[in-house]
């Protein structure tokens, strides 16, 4: 990278999290209970530390940003226009907000359907939804590994989400249903969470620069995944404060 291009700034948002809002709650056959907001943050951690690794990119949560918990209550206009204005903030002191991706588990009320894949959400921007579309699968089918499902598509408008309605680029990426047993492995595990936050992450690098990630590559000898050794990465107990009183 030329000295003369500055890093790009991402924000990386984990779905849900705040009191009463664990997202999708799925209880697995031993009876072990997993939250949407405990798969999230952990898939954005990893998202962020493969950005961080690559040097290109200034990158921080939404909770880091905003210097606001994730276990606090936060409505989401509310948080819609607090983003806003740390853009403007941004852009004020010379390193604007380049895009944010709003991390998500997919989950499905019938119970006779198995639906499986990733879903990349988008309001404006259809172009770049379907490139991380590609790059995602693309990187799981490197690595052996089937990110698309059995959807009629992967890429869905949804105007309606507020991470998708900010004044700078954003998608959301649905990284999987949690009832699907091979969704689910690849959400609960080690390994799983690895490939996902590299097939994100290799997606944002491809948007913004248009090549690969330069450093922090998973090893080509970790994959192709091996689910004959699969073990769930155990649930945290729930922590959930009580929302911040105003004063």
């Amino acid at each position: 990278m030329a000295d003369s291009q500055p890093k790009k700034l991402i924000l990386i948002d984990a779905g849900h999290g705040g009191p009463n809002d664990e997202g999708a709650v799925f209880t697995d056959q031993s009876g072990q209970v997993w939250r949407e907001c405990d798969l999230t943050i952990q898939i954005a951690r990893r998202v962020l530390n493969l950005l961080q690794a690559d040097g290109r990119f200034m990158v921080m949560t939404t909770n880091e940003a905003l210097d606001f918990p994730r276990d606090a209550a936060c409505a989401a206009r509310d948080r819609r226009e607090m983003l806003g204005e740390y853009a403007m903030n941004a852009a004020a002191a010379g390193q604007p907000v380049s895009f944010l991706i709003s991390i998500h588990v997919n989950s499905t009320e019938k119970r006779s359907s198995k639906p499986s894949g990733i879903v990349v959400c988008y309001n404006a921007d259809a172009a770049s939804a379907q490139q991380m579309k590609d790059s995602i699968i693309q990187n799981g089918a490197a690595a052996g590994e089937d990110l698309a499902g059995n959807r009629a598509s992967n890429v869905v408008r949804r105007p309606e989400l507020s991470m998708l309605n900010l004044p700078f680029p954003s998608l959301l990426v649905e990284c999987g249903f949690i009832q699907n047993p091979h969704d689910f492995a690849l959400l609960t595990s080690e390994r799983g969470q690895a490939l996902l936050a590299q097939s994100i992450a290799e997606g944002l690098s491809k948007l913004m620069w248009g090549t690969p990630l330069q450093q922090g590559r998973l090893l080509a000898a970790d994959w192709p995944l091996d689910w004959s050794k699969f073990v769930p990465i155990p649930a945290p107990e729930p922590q959930i404060r009580p929302p911040l009183q105003k004063h």
